[in-house]
């Protein structure tokens, strides 16, 4: 008597099927919506979404390697102390993506985060203390139900600007906040929200 051979379910995700590469699909099941502690890995979460503003968050992973080359693994003090020439130098690295405000507003940021941490004891302290070191999970039905920017990505983006940030938005600032998991917004579909 033959036995039937049970065909693996492929996994439902939020993003990262179908057309997409392997690369975003790997950023969905190991790192979108995972709370990161590490000022370091926060730091890359907010140059990535500067990055991403108006253009493919895909793109933006496939270079992530070359922008871990060109911050040193994404060091805050290295980003924050870069001069005008090695900035400029970084407009002819066809390896990354060559826009001078978006690159001016890392090294803006490194400093703001630095001046943070001096202040709150790390950057992610001052974040996260505002949602009570609790994340926000959402239960959307489908990706389209997804918003945008909130009113929680509004109030964080005006205290980051207050602080000195630049080149953000609610819009920016919400893709970081589920980036690093103080907003869990998988779908009731997605196989990382069904393995809880």
């Amino acid at each position: 008597m033959s036995q039937k051979v049970r065909t693996p379910v492929a996994k439902q995700r939020c993003f990262g099927d179908r057309s997409s590469g392997q690369v975003y699909a790997d950023y969905h099941d190991a790192e979108w919506g995972c709370v990161s502690r590490c000022d370091r890995s926060l730091f890359e979460a907010l140059v990535l979404e500067i990055a991403q503003a108006g253009l493919n968050f895909e793109m933006v992973l496939l270079k992530r390697p070359y922008y871990r080359t060109v911050y040193r693994d994404f060091d805050i003090a290295y980003a924050a102390n870069m001069t005008d020439e090695a900035l400029q130098s970084l407009m002819g690295n066809r390896q990354i993506i060559k826009h001078k405000k978006k690159l001016l507003a890392c090294r803006t940021n490194a400093n703001v985060i630095l001046d943070l941490q001096k202040t709150y004891g790390s950057f992610y302290d001052f974040i996260w203390q505002q949602f009570e070191y609790k994340p926000i999970v959402n239960h959307w039905t489908t990706w389209s139900d997804v918003p945008s920017f909130t009113e929680d990505s509004q109030a964080l983006c005006a205290r980051l600007k207050c602080c000195g940030m630049v080149f953000i938005g609610p819009t920016i600032i919400y893709s970081f906040m589920q980036a690093v998991g103080i907003v869990d917004d998988h779908i009731e579909s997605c196989w990382l929200r069904q393995r809880h």
